[in-house]
C-alpha cells in the first residue's frame, strides 16, 4: 500500500508513462541487520554521502575518535598526528563504502532491474580497509606491543560492530530525511525509500498516447511530464520543481531546463524563477515591484530588469491585476 503522501508529493498518472522514473529505474536494495531495507537509485550515492547532514556526522565522529582514542598504541602521539591518521582511516572507509554502493547500482543498471544485497559485507569491507590503513599508519610512527593477528582481528571485530550500530542509526534516522530532500518526496521512514511505493497506477486513458505527445522535461536519465508543471526555482546547484501534485529537487542549472520548455508554456520572470502560463492566477503591482500569485499559493517575484516584458505578457494574457500595498 502506498504511503499517505500529501497532494504536493504524489506522482501523477502521467509520470507512469515517463521512462526512467522512480518505479522503472534500476534500484539496489541493501538489507540491514536491523531488518530494515535501504533502496537507492543511480546517482544518489555521492549526493547522499556528501550531504550536509552526513558531513556534520563525520565531523562529530572524527572528534569523538580523537578524544576517546580506542587504539592503545596511540597515546604517545600528538593529537594532530592522531587526527591525521583518523582522517585517513575514515576517508578509506567512506571511499570503500561509496564504491561498493555504486558497484551495486551499476549491476542493477546492467540488469535493468533490482539487485538485492546485504549491507553487512559492505560494512565489513569498509571496516577492514579503515583498520588496515589506521594500523599501518600507527606502526610507521610507533612500535606495537602486540602485533599479532589476534589483536588485528579484535580491532576489526570491535569496529565492525560499531559500524553496524552506526549504519542502523544513520539508515533509520538520517537517510529518510536526506533521500526525501534528494527525491522531493515526503519520505519519513526507511521503508518509504522504496521508489515503487511512490509509483502511481497507470492511467488507462493515457495508455495509447506516445510520450512525444505528452511532452517531457529531460533531466539526466529521467523524463518528467510537462502537463501540470507550475514553477521552477533555482537554489544553488539545484532546481526546485513544483507541479500540481508534487515537489522535486532536480540537478541544475535552471537555464538547461528552461531551454527545453515550449515557448508558449511559460516564461523566465527572474533569473531564479520560471513560471508556467497556466499557473498564474493574478499579479500584484506596487511601484517597480511585480509579484505573481500561482495556483499553488506561491508568490513569485519578477526581476526589475524583466518588469516591462513580463507586464506586457500578463496584460496580453488578461490575468487579473492588483495594485497598491499588499
Amino acid at each position: 500500500m502506498r504511503p499517505a503522501a500529501t497532494a504536493s508529493a504524489a506522482p501523477t498518472a502521467l509520470a507512469a508513462r515517463a521512462p526512467g522514473l522512480a518505479g522503472a529505474r534500476p534500484i539496489a536494495v541493501f538489507n540491514l541487520l536491523s531488518l530494515g531495507r535501504l533502496y537507492l537509485q543511480p546517482g544518489e550515492v555521492v549526493p547522499m554521502l556528501t550531504h550536509r547532514h552526513m558531513l556534520s556526522l563525520y565531523l562529530i565522529l572524527f572528534f569523538a575518535l580523537v578524544a576517546l582514542d580506542f587504539n592503545g598504541a596511540s597515546p604517545g602521539l600528538p593529537v594532530e598526528l592522531r587526527g591525521t591518521i583518523y582522517i585517513f582511516a575514515m576517508g578509506t572507509a567512506l571511499c570503500l563504502l561509496g564504491l561498493s554502493l555504486s558497484a551495486a547500482l551499476t549491476l542493477a543498471e546492467r540488469r535493468k532491474g533490482r539487485v538485492a544485497l546485504h549491507l553487512s559485507p559492505v560494512l565489513m569491507l569498509a571496516t577492514l580497509g579503515s583498520v588496515l590503513v589506521g594500523e599501518s599508519c600507527f606502526r610507521l610512527l610507533l612500535p606495537v606491543e602486540d602485533p599479532s593477528a589476534l589483536r588485528l582481528f579484535l580491532i576489526v571485530a570491535f569496529h565492525y560492530i560499531v559500524a553496524e550500530f552506526a549504519a542502523a542509526a544513520v539508515a533509520h534516522g538520517l537517510l529518510p530525511t536526506i533521500l526525501a530532500e534528494l527525491r522531493g518526496q515526503p519520505i519519513t521512514q526507511l521503508s518509504e525509500t522504496d521508489p515503487a511505493l511512490w509509483a502511481p497506477d497507470p492511467d488507462p486513458g493515457l495508455a495509447d498516447l506516445p510520450p512525444e505527445e505528452l511532452g517531457f522535461l529531460i533531466v539526466g536519465d529521467r523524463s518528467i511530464p510537462l502537463p501540470g508543471l507550475l514553477h521552477l526555482q533555482a537554489e544553488g546547484n539545484y532546481v526546485h520543481l513544483w507541479a500540481q501534485d508534487r515537489h522535486e529537487l532536480l540537478p541544475g542549472p535552471l537555464a538547461d531546463l528552461v531551454r527545453q520548455m515550449p515557448t508558449d508554456s511559460g516564461r523566465l520572470v527572474h533569473r531564479s524563477h520560471w513560471v508556467a502560463t497556466a499557473a498564474i492566477r493574478r499579479w500584484h503591482s506596487d511601484g517597480r515591484e511585480i509579484t505573481l500569485q500561482l495556483s499553488n499559493d506561491q508568490s513569485v517575484p519578477v526581476a526589475v530588469t524583466r518588469r516591462r516584458e513580463v507586464r506586457d505578457w500578463l496584460l496580453k494574457l488578461d490575468i487579473p491585476r492588483m495594485t497598491g500595498p499588499r
